[in-house]
């Protein structure tokens, strides 16, 4: 094997990426590779960039570009993707955090700056809500559920590692006996599947061929069904004066508003992305 200096190594996988992604994706990429996974990091990329890799560096870095050509998203190679300052582990039975949902827990954080109640997040997934709310509300009672055994262990996982007091339920939302064993609460998240399946073209091959598709993909002829179970559970379970706040598509903004309208909900503010 060829030894290659850090700098050409950085080179030629940023070339191989650039087939995949365009050239500033590429670079972020690779950049995190050699920093997450390799322990390169970009000060000693650019002071050692005439160093040599160690044979077991290139094995590693071989290995992971082919994954990624491969479209396997760079989350699940390193094991970990970033959400509001924490490292939240994932792995192929989890969606990985999108930013969009950083900016759904920072609104609800610039709306509720004094917020001392109890927290709902359904559809918890990796827990990356509730672990950041419960940062956030150090005085916040924050419970996350899934009715995925594996979706909570690696909540569990992530709280932590993250040391977050938030706590995690397996729980099936669309099983009424499930849902009345709960308490009520002041505050309900969710980030519920939404993209439907005429959406799918517009997507990122490694998104449909690696990420789990039950937490992204909604029937073409149901598009709302999560949300009206969550505005179901949320009549039932939030207490006077409480609070709901979704992620949602932006293609059913005035459906899902007209949902909630029909539902008694009011103040209802949708935040574009």
């Amino acid at each position: 094997m060829e030894q290659l200096t850090i700098g050409n190594a950085f080179d030629q996988a940023i070339d191989r990426l650039n087939n995949i992604y365009e050239s500033h994706e590429a670079h972020s990429i690779v950049q995190r590779l050699f920093e997450d996974f390799l322990e390169i990091s970009q000060l000693q990329l650019y002071l050692e960039k005439s160093s040599h890799l160690s044979e077991d560096q290139q094995i590693t870095l071989e290995a992971a570009l082919k994954r990624l050509e491969e479209g396997e998203p760079v989350q699940y190679i390193i094991g970990f993707a970033d959400f509001l300052g924490n490292q939240i582990y994932v792995n192929s039975n989890v969606l990985i955090p999108r930013q969009e949902t950083e900016e759904l827990v920072y609104n609800i954080q610039k709306a509720e700056p004094d917020f001392e109640g109890r927290i709902l997040d359904i559809g918890t997934g990796t827990g990356c809500i509730a672990i950041a709310l419960s940062q956030y509300f150090p005085k916040a009672e924050v419970i996350g559920i899934d009715h995925s055994k594996e979706a909570i262990h690696m909540a569990k996982t992530n709280a932590r590692q993250n040391h977050s007091r938030s706590l995690f339920q397996q729980l099936d939302a669309w099983q009424e006996e499930e849902v009345d064993t709960l308490e009520p609460f002041d505050m309900i998240v969710s980030n519920p599947p939404y993209v439907t399946e005429s959406e799918k073209q517009n997507m990122h091959q490694n998104v449909l061929a690696y990420e789990p598709h039950e937490a992204l993909f909604v029937n073409n002829d149901e598009p709302l069904q999560y949300y009206q179970q969550v505005v179901h559970i949320s009549k039932k379970l939030l207490k006077a004066q409480g609070r709901l706040y979704l992620e949602i598509n932006e293609a059913y903004k005035d459906a899902i508003k007209e949902v909630l309208e029909n539902s008694n909900f009011i103040d209802i503010t949708l935040y574009k992305d």
